[in-house]
């Protein structure tokens, strides 16, 4: 070989050489690149899976699906979709670290200060992917840390964008279950604070309960439950102080509380302002009937403040002291309903009461309607209108799911509020439930009317052992609605029990059933119409018979639970008969189940609870 050949052959090697070591170089380049770049995703995907093990611990202990009534919360369809997209896109927990053999590290600190800056000059395109080729092969073959992430390497922009999309997807299920942590421990001091006030007979006690509030600007929903809750103590402070309970006005002067003088002055000067500003009413003679007891007149100063009338017939007693103790009494529930100022009660404001031949006429403050409400002369009436009115009414649409199940919530918070404070309602009836301000051309929608409001309260009285009220004057519409063990059936007088809590639930329960099928109850229930009509006895166990009755696909309860869902279905049964909803829950109260019901206000919670979570 000539030497020219020889010094070709060497420069050739040499270039080869070169150009291979410049090959290996720019392969060891992108190897580490790569490596580094996968490292970077290894270490942010480990982090995530930190933070997903920690939320699951997390979350055994704020287990929506395990509370009460939270079976339809609406975090848990989030959580479940959330969990599902993940356990698509990347294996779980121990299947995951066995794999790749990975150790979870518990910080990303590293990972976020790094930054991977190579300045080796860019390859034709064709050159690059061959080079990207013998790269991920070289790493797919060593048994080091990039064997164990060469998933990472062969498209580093979709595994960046996986990342990113689990980081997202973890802060939602963190930040959901600290709201839902929240919520929860909301939900339970709002149940505390309830009971606390419907067991406390210490004014002192009410007052520190009455203290527990929340900023206005600021306030949560689960927030507003628990002002709305420790308002009610200030009304139950009244009543205990009033002596209400007492069974005479002799033990009625030794009510022993700190605050009663004040609550008994503040009595006498409401009294004489509603005796005062009542005395026109007892001459006006522009009445006009809207419901059973009901009557509506205008003012006549002209104010345009409208105000409804409530009749009720009192007993006289052949004792004197007690007629005295009687008129008292029925006194102290007019001031009672001057109080009653809280929206989530649902109730009209007592304005004001007059007597007339020994009975007793309670007004009540009608809401004033807006500008395009108000009626064409000031003259007019506004348009106030009772449930069963329009229940019965075929010309009105049946209304939609989001008004029936408005109208059944606040109904629901109502009797919650009235048992947390003390009070039995002892008249729901879909008679008593008012809509006012009602605008037939914009039924069915909820801005149609305002409310509803529930009336009524001519012979509410206090629960407790010595508190009495006279028996109502009771047609068939009436005992329709209330619990046979209440009513005078057959004409035996022993046949009736005391009032206790859970024969309002049964009345609720009955309004309820009309709301939820939109029609008037003797046409729901014609059987135990029947019954009431020819004044025959019967157990609360035979109105859900009849309910249940054509079997589970065509029966009543079953219309009721393809219409408004399996919950709202639920909360009349356990409204009928308690006993459906002390056997679906599990509790460690030994007391007999009339007990359990008439002294704690689970079953009032949990039917409030189980409504709002039925979705539309």
């Amino acid at each position: 070989m000539s030497v020219l050949g020889e010094v070709s052959a060497a420069i050739g090697l040499a270039n080869s050489a070169i150009h291979r070591i410049h090959q290996g170089f720019i392969l060891m380049s992108s190897v580490w690149r790569f490596g580094n770049d996968a490292d970077q995703l290894r270490r942010k995907m480990e982090y995530e899976f930190l933070r997903f093990f920690m939320w699951e611990e997390q979350h055994e202990f704020s287990n929506l699906e395990n509370a009460v009534g939270q079976e339809g919360h609406p975090g848990i369809a989030v959580k479940n979709s959330i969990i599902q997209e993940l356990e698509s896109l990347l294996p779980r927990g121990e299947k995951f670290e066995k794999r790749y053999n990975l150790i979870v590290e518990e910080t990303n600190e590293d990972v976020e200060t790094r930054v991977v800056n190579i300045g080796w000059p860019s390859l034709p395109s064709w050159l690059q992917r061959k080079f990207d080729t013998m790269v991920a092969e070289t790493i797919h073959s060593r048994n080091g840390t990039l064997k164990k992430i060469r998933w990472a390497v062969f498209d580093k922009d979709s595994m960046t964008r996986l990342v990113q999309e689990i980081h997202v997807q973890i802060s939602g299920l963190l930040e959901m279950t600290n709201l839902g942590i929240q919520s929860r421990i909301l939900g339970t001091l709002t149940s505390m604070i309830r009971t606390g006030i419907k067991t406390s007979k210490d004014a002192d006690d009410l007052e520190c309960l009455s203290q527990l509030d929340f900023p206005q600007d600021a306030r949560t929903d689960s927030q507003g439950e628990i002002a709305e809750a420790s308002r009610l103590s200030k009304l139950k402070s009244s009543r205990i102080a009033l002596g209400v309970d007492a069974t005479s006005i002799e033990m009625e002067q030794q009510a022993s509380f700190q605050n009663s003088v004040d609550i008994r002055r503040k009595r006498a000067e409401a009294l004489k302002m509603l005796k005062k500003k009542s005395a026109d009413y007892r001459t006006n003679t522009d009445w006009e009937r809207v419901g059973p007891g009901l009557e509506i007149a205008i003012e006549k100063d002209g104010s345009k403040c409208w105000v409804l009338l409530e009749r009720r017939r009192i007993e006289n007693r052949a004792n004197k002291i007690e007629n005295g103790r009687r008129r008292h009494q029925i006194e102290s529930l007019a001031f009672l309903l001057s109080e009653l100022r809280s929206p989530s009660l649902h109730s009209l404001h007592c304005s004001g009461f007059y007597w007339e031949d020994g009975n007793i006429a309670l007004i009540y403050s009608l809401p004033p309607p807006t500008d395009h409400e108000s009626p064409s002369s000031p003259t007019a009436l506004p348009n106030v209108v009772s449930l069963n009115t329009v229940l019965s009414d075929l010309s009105l649409k049946k209304a939609d799911p989001t008004t029936r199940r408005q109208i059944a919530c606040a109904l629901t918070k109502v009797i919650l509020q009235l048992h947390t404070a003390g009070w039995l309602h002892k008249q729901i009836r879909s008679s008593n439930i008012l809509l006012t301000n009602f605008i037939e051309s914009r039924w069915p929608s909820v801005q149609s009317f305002q409310g509803p409001f529930l009336v009524g309260y001519g012979y509410s009285r206090q629960i407790g052992p010595h508190d009495i009220s006279d028996a109502l004057l009771e047609d068939v519409d009436t005992r329709l609605y209330r619990h046979p063990m209440s009513v005078d059936l057959e004409q035996q007088q022993d046949s009736r029990d005391e009032y206790r809590p859970r024969f309002d639930l049964y009345s609720l329960g009955m309004v309820l059933l009309e709301v939820a099928l939109w029609k008037p109850l003797k046409e729901i229930v014609p059987g135990i119409f029947g019954l009431v009509l020819h004044q025959k006895s019967f157990e609360p166990a035979s109105v859900l018979l009849e309910l249940q009755g054509n079997g589970p696909r065509d029966s009543v309860l079953a219309e009721v639970e393809y219409s408004e869902g399996l919950g709202f279905a639920n909360v009349i049964r356990w409204c009928l008969d308690p006993r459906e909803f002390i056997h679906s829950v599990e509790t460690e109260n030994q007391l007999e189940q009339d007990e359990f019901l008439d002294t704690t206000i689970t079953l009032q919670e949990a039917v409030l609870t189980t409504l709002k979570d039925v979705k539309g």
